[in-house]
Formats: C-alpha cells, sequence, structure tokens
C-alpha cells in the first residue's frame, strides 16, 4: 500500500519489496502519478531476492525516465551516484560516516534512523554517533538534520 499525502505532508511510498516486482511497479506509479508521491522507497533485498533480479526490469523501466541517468562513462556514473539523496540510517559510525561525507555530494545526505524497524536504543546509538561526530563543518549538522530535507521537499521549509 501506498502512502504518499496526508495532511499537506510528503512521504516517499514504501513500495512492495523484492518479494512481488509488480506489486512494486504498479504502487509506483500510483505513488507517483496519482498521489502526488515525491519519491519512492524500495528494499533492497527480501527472502533472498535482490533489485537486480530481471523480474525488476519493469520498475527500472517506469523509474528510469523519472531519474534521469546521466552518462555512460564510468566518470559520469559516479558523478549521477553522488548525486543521489543518503540517508544517515546504519551511518553514524566512525569509519561509514567520514566514507558517505567523502562521497556524496555536498548537501545530498539526510538525516535516517530506520525508526521503527530498529529498536529505539540502537537508533539512539547512531543519533548519538551522529551528533557526536567531531568534524562537521558550520551548519552542515543541521542540514543533514533539517535543511537538505527541505531542499528535497520545499513544503517542509513552510512547517
Amino acid at each position: 500500500m501506498a502512502l504518499a499525502c496526508a495532511g499537506g505532508r510528503s512521504y516517499a511510498a514504501p513500495l512492495a519489496g523484492p518479494d512481488d516486482p509488480a506489486g512494486a511497479r504498479a504502487e509506483a506509479v500510483h505513488a507517483l502519478d496519482e498521489l502526488g508521491s515525491d519519491g519512492v522507497t524500495v528494499l533492497s533485498n527480501a527472502y533472498g531476492r535482490y533489485l537486480g533480479d530481471p523480474d525488476f526490469e519493469p520498475l527500472w523501466a517506469e523509474l528510469d525516465p523519472r531519474l534521469r541517468p546521466g552518462g555512460a562513462t564510468p566518470e559520469d556514473l559516479l558523478a549521477e551516484l553522488r548525486r543521489f539523496w543518503f540517508d544517515t540510517a546504519f551511518c553514524a559510525g566512525p569509519a561509514s560516516l567520514p566514507s558517505l561525507l567523502a562521497f556524496a555530494a555536498p548537501g545530498r545526505l539526510l538525516y535516517g534512523s530506520d525508526f521503527p524497524m530498529l529498536p529505539e536504543e540502537w537508533c539512539s546509538g547512531y543519533d548519538d554517533g551522529l551528533d557526536g561526530y567531531p568534524h562537521w563543518e558550520d551548519g552542515q549538522l543541521h542540514a543533514v538534520h533539517r535543511g537538505n530535507a527541505e531542499l528535497v521537499v520545499p513544503r517542509l521549509a513552510r512547517a
């Protein structure tokens, strides 16, 4: 079931997982075209089935024109990947956060916790790691917590 807009708020609609490729495609179309969702979220693996499975080609064919992919060279691909939006769920460790910050283009990092799918105490630990990271540049942590999300979903800036 796709969830997109409720009470003027915007969501990235959760799609059916890798156990239902046809359902994921149908939900993407419904969420983006009918509900006005600002994006979609797809689990990367379920029951040992990954999004690279050929059965997902219809989903990618539906999403590709909306993603506007770049050139064909490896450098172009890396540049396009750096422009994705990344979240901080599971990335607040001493090796993963600096690696993510080095890879993601500036301003492309959003707060993420994976709550309620993970126990609250796990998420609190990741929050502590994120907030306690000693190498944030001025304003960068605020941007991760809220400012970058306002760029993705402008309605948040007015909230």
